[in-house]
C-alpha cells in the first residue's frame, strides 16, 4: 500500500494505493490521517481507494469515529465493487459517503 496525502484549509485528501491487508498497512493508514486530521475541528475527509477491495475493521472504526463522533465528513471513493457493495450490506455507504471512482 502506497499512501498520498495532501490538506487545503479544511479538506483533507488521502489515496491508498494498493492493497489494504495487512495490521501494518492498516495501522499506517490510521496514523498517516490522524497526524493530518490533528487540530481540524470539522471538515472534509476525501479518501480515494483504487485497488483495494476490502477495509480492515480498525480503518472502518476509525471513519465512523471521524464521522459521527467528530462531525467530518467523509467521501470514499472506492474503485471495486466488492468493497462498495460490503460496505453497503453493513450499512455504512451513507454515513462514509461511499460513491464509486
Amino acid at each position: 500500500m502506497e499512501l498520498s496525502i495532501s490538506r487545503n484549509g479544511s479538506h483533507i485528501h488521502l489515496t491508498a494505493a494498493g492493497a489494504i491487508t495487512t495490521t501494518q498497512d492498516a495501522m499506517e493508514f490510521k496514523k498517516v490521517l490522524n497526524q493530518e486530521i490533528r487540530g481540524l475541528e470539522s471538515g472534509t475527509i476525501t479518501i480515494d481507494i483504487p485497488d483495494s477491495y476490502l477495509l480492515p475493521s480498525s480503518i472502518i472504526g476509525l471513519l465512523l469515529q471521524l464521522a459521527e463522533i467528530d462531525h467530518h465528513t467523509i467521501e470514499l471513493n472506492a474503485r471495486q465493487a466488492d468493497l462498495r457493495e460490503s460496505l453497503r450490506k453493513l450499512g455504512l455507504a451513507q454515513i462514509l459517503g461511499v460513491k464509486g471512482a
